[in-house]
């Protein structure tokens, strides 16, 4: 909107600068003669003839003395001094002070209605014509247009035949628009109307060249005579949206300064240099304040804008311009400032031939070349990256508190961390000692990868956005993605050296100080390469579930394969492309070669070292320079999940299908009302105009009338100075939490049934889910095929599935935002696995930690799996110091897996499910984050 205003700005300042008064002593003498003769003046329209001292002569005259570079960025204020004299002074209209914004822009809006002549200017208009336009779409019928989960499985796997012909498209095709032609004539406000479902966006964003790519789309559309691949339609005309994106972390007047600096002044540079020029050659002198206002806003560049100001000030937005835009969650400006609509038609005429006017084509070199644009970004690649970074450092400021949180939550795992694997506990240099480092050095690994999928929230949250602002033309993909990476990398330091700060010598890894800064390194590297898969998978996603979705599975993926959970030795031949593509393996190699090539750990063990034994068991490497080639391999995915970030984000489109659907009995009834018809069209009857009112004319016999007969008088209505204001509109609603705080505050139900109608479709989907999980899994590892047995896991496969899930509605029932909610999430996921009796044994977990064993809900799970799986096996097992032990002993004795205690870890995971869905029930009850 800002652009736009800026041209029709432009143009009306073009005109005002040309009331002009002559050369001073010119001025003056004609001034004299007029006197005398009483002569009118064509230059005296205004009362701004502008009035200048001889100091102020040689000021302007020096001015114009200056290059055009420096003259265009200097003008004349006038200001009042100390002793109350009013007098101009030069100024530097790309560094005006916010005193010199204010009165400049007051001395503007004072004249901004006053009609004035020009000088030679021509004002770029555009004329846009659309001939014989018709679309087309396909979209489902009946109960297959409906989203539910079979429809949406259905049309996944009919997409995917499709594509290689297997099978045919079960969508119908749709008429959205039928040879509708028209002209939208410059300098008028056209209005559309039209029922629900009629076209209306279809045409709008057709004539704006936004029309989605899976429409079929005949006839022309021209601007100015010009068709889209002569023009670049995106930046010459601007579709807007019934949605309201913006970002909610930025004021008004942030928001439309970084709109400003992306979409840069178009020609209004050049075309003020043309003026200067032409005025310099006239000898004419424009007036001080409109020659400064037109020279301040023809500057590229800036960060702020007096053009800004300006649409604040029209719009009447000036009196919210420093308040944050706000979103569903968070308070900000009102509905009717974010949608503020005033319609005036100042003359519309009606019946004009639009057919015979259409026959004649448009005459191309009446176009003026300023009309349409041709350069794709309004600035260059360097402002462009320049203004997105800017913004980006913003919005990291105005989140400081979600990068606080998340430094406090590393910190404090770190220091639970160095407890539980506390130096006094861990000794080094034997292959029985070697457990706890392999517990503290994957723990450190996950941790650090865990943390970084907040980043995926983040980038998700603030994906509707971009794709406004990408298909608007303000800057590329790149633009939008480098500022990210490069503003996460002292993220990632802090973030990194503060775990190795507070865990490094205190848990008691090797103590050489070359081996502190690479493991320094290493977990920089996959704090970075973490971030940057999160990043991808969301642009991937583009939706919260299918972004955590593709999430999910691909930690789960990149931890199976990284050779700690399952060595690169016991994975099948098949899958160790894997173990290679994996690359958490190249983290998991790095810290551990750092760790166990130390010299406490090079005891000669079998023609080899204890550390390079304890590497050869895992897999893993065991020569040195191997640490470096890891450490370019995390580099090397880093750079790759960024370049498929931003390839993401150039090529993909938001996620949604906003097709009309059509019902079976309709598409059967249009058909036999076609048939019926035979092409001949309707015949209706229509109220007689002539006659008295009621009276109704039969044309059913009328053979000569073909089509449909409007059962009413047509009439044209003309409309002056109409207002239209929206109080407080709801915007459409993103979240699902949002939507209950409205139903909620209406009255509509309770919490407590809302909450059991939650987990009650949560448990049935989940039910479905675990029997397809437990059966591929339970076959694929080969557990004893017993009723009991599989039971048992179906069972604690189910009650993990189920209490995850009310764990997740827990967490966002009880912050107050998608982004706390991931690092709440994501830190006690963490704290659950160091606890989980995985990474350490029970046994082996230091008495002050034992008890919170039994308080992470994952070691029940394992507990259950393990002891009712093999917990009766009395087959021996070898250890690795070569004794043999019976399987239900090892697990008892080693493990801390009883047997005996199964119906108890039954109980337990009823429980966890119970204490997770009343906390969420009550966090609904009792908690609103909605600030607004």
């Amino acid at each position: 909107m800002a652009a736009a205003l800026a041209a029709e700005d432009l143009s009306r300042q073009a005109s005002m600068s040309s009331r002009r008064s002559m050369s001073s002593k010119m001025s003056w003498r004609a001034s004299s003669v007029r006197e005398m003769f009483n002569a009118p003046d064509v230059f005296q329209r205004s009362s701004r003839q502008p009035e200048f001292n001889d100091e102020e002569e040689l000021r302007w005259a020096a001015i114009e003395r200056l290059p055009t570079y420096d003259r265009l960025r200097k003008g004349m204020l006038t200001q009042v001094t100390s002793t109350g004299n009013v007098m101009r002074d030069e100024v530097d209209v790309t560094n005006l002070g916010p005193q010199a914004k204010k009165q400049l822009m007051d001395s503007i809006l004072k004249v901004v209605e006053e009609d004035n002549e020009r000088v030679g200017i021509e004002v770029p208009k555009i004329e846009v014509r659309f001939q014989n336009l018709s679309v087309e779409g396909d979209a489902f019928v009946g109960t297959r247009a409906l989203p539910t989960l079979i429809n949406s499985t259905l049309n996944a796997i009919e997409a995917t035949l499709g594509y290689v012909g297997l099978t045919p498209s079960k969508k119908r095709v749709i008429k959205i628009l039928q040879g509708v032609s028209g002209v939208l004539k410059p300098s008028r406000m056209t209005l559309l109307l039209g029922p629900p479902a009629s076209g209306k966006t279809t045409l709008l964003q057709t004539l704006a060249g936004k029309a989605k790519d899976d429409l079929r789309i005949s006839g022309k559309v021209s601007y100015c005579g010009h068709e889209f691949s002569e023009f670049i339609p995106q930046r010459t005309s601007a579709y807007i949206s019934q949605h309201d994106l913006h970002n909610g972390e930025m004021t008004v007047r942030e928001t439309l300064d970084f709109a400003g600096r992306c979409l840069g002044v178009g020609t209004r540079y050049e075309m003020l240099a043309e003026l200067s020029r032409r005025e310099k050659e006239a000898g004419i002198k424009p007036d001080p304040e409109i020659d400064a206002f037109m020279k301040a806003t023809a500057m590229a560049g800036q960060e702020t804008s007096l053009i800004t100001d300006y649409v604040l000030k029209i719009l009447g937005l000036d009196i919210c311009a420093d308040i944050l835009v706000g979103d569903d969650m968070r308070r900000g400006i009102s509905g009717g400032q974010k949608k503020r609509v005033t319609t005036a038609f100042n003359s519309f005429h009606i019946g004009q031939q639009l057919s015979e006017e259409l026959r004649l084509p448009f005459d191309k070199s009446k176009s003026h070349p300023a009309a349409l644009v041709t350069e794709k970004y309004g600035i260059s690649n360097r402002d462009l990256f320049k203004a997105c970074l800017s913004r980006e450092w913003l919005l990291m400021k105005r989140s400081t508190f979600l990068y606080i949180f998340k430094v406090f939550q590393l910190t404090v795992m770190a220091i639970i961390a160095l407890t539980v694997f506390l130096r006094t506990e861990m000794k080094a240099g034997r292959i029985e000692d070697s457990a706890k480092f392999w517990g503290a050095l994957f723990f450190s690994l996950i941790n650090v990868m865990f943390n970084g999928m907040t980043e995926l929230a983040m980038t998700v949250f603030r994906l509707p956005v971009f794709f406004k602002q990408r298909d608007n033309m303000f800057y590329p993909a790149w633009a939008f993605a480098l500022p990210i990476w490069l503003t996460r990398i002292p993220v990632s330091l802090v973030e990194s050296g503060i775990w190795i700060i507070l865990t490094y010598y205190t848990i008691g890894f090797a103590p050489g100080a070359s081996r502190f800064f690479k493991q320094f390194l290493a977990f920089f590297g996959v704090n970075q390469m973490a971030l940057s898969l999160f990043r991808f998978i969301a642009a991937l996603g583009r939706t919260e579930v299918v972004a955590n979705t593709l999430g999910t599975f691909t930690l789960l993926l990149v931890f199976v394969l990284g050779g700690f959970i399952v060595a690169k030795d016991a994975i099948e031949p098949w899958m160790i492309w894997g173990y290679y593509v994996s690359p958490m393996m190249y983290g998991q190699n790095a810290i551990a070669i750092n760790e166990f090539l130390a010299d406490r750990w090079s005891t000669p063990l079998l023609n080899s070292t204890v550390g390079k034994t304890l590497l050869k068991e895992r897999g893993l490497y065991t020569e040195e320079h191997w640490y470096w080639i890891c450490i370019g391999a995390l580099v090397g995915f880093s750079l790759l999940f960024n370049l498929l970030f931003i390839a993401a984000l150039t090529y993909l489109n938001p996620l949604g299908d906003s097709r009309p659907t059509i019902s079976d009995d309709d598409s059967e009834k249009e058909r036999k009302r076609q048939i019926t018809s035979n092409g001949e069209g309707i015949d209706m009857p229509v109220r007689n105009a002539q006659a008295s009112t009621g009276s109704i004319v039969s044309v059913a016999n009328n053979q000569s009338k073909k089509g449909m007969v409007l059962p009413f008088q047509p009439l044209s209505l003309a409309f002056n100075h109409v207002n239209y204001y929206v109080d407080m509109p709801e915007s459409v609603v993103s979240i699902e939490r949002t939507v209950f705080y409205r139903e909620r505050a209406a009255g509509m139900y309770s919490e407590l049934p809302y909450a059991f109608a939650q987990v009650a479709i949560e448990t049935i989907y989940v039910a479905f889910q675990t029997i397809m999980y437990a059966l591929l899994l339970y076959s694929m590892i080969g557990y004893e095929w017993k009723a009991d047995k599989f039971f048992y896991f179906y069972y604690f496969i189910f009650m993990c599935f189920t209490y995850m899930s009310m764990y997740g509605m827990m967490v966002v029932a009880l912050t107050p935002g998608h982004q706390i909610a991931a690092i709440v999430s994501s830190f006690l996921l963490s704290f659950w696995n160091l606890f989980s009796g995985f990474l350490i044994p029970r046994p082996l977990i230091p008495i002050w930690w034992r008890w919170y064993y039994w308080g992470s809900p994952v070691a029940w799970t394992i507990y259950g799996i393990f002891t009712s799986q093999i917990g009766d096996k009395v087959e021996d097992v070898t250890l690795s110091s070569g004794d043999k032990m019976a399987v239900n002993r090892f697990l008892k004795d080693i493990l801390g897996f009883d047997e005996d205690f199964l119906k108890y870890i039954v109980l337990g995971h009823v429980a966890w499910v119970l204490v997770f869905f009343f906390v969420f029930a009550y966090s609904i009850k009792c908690f609103n984050f909605q600030k607004r």
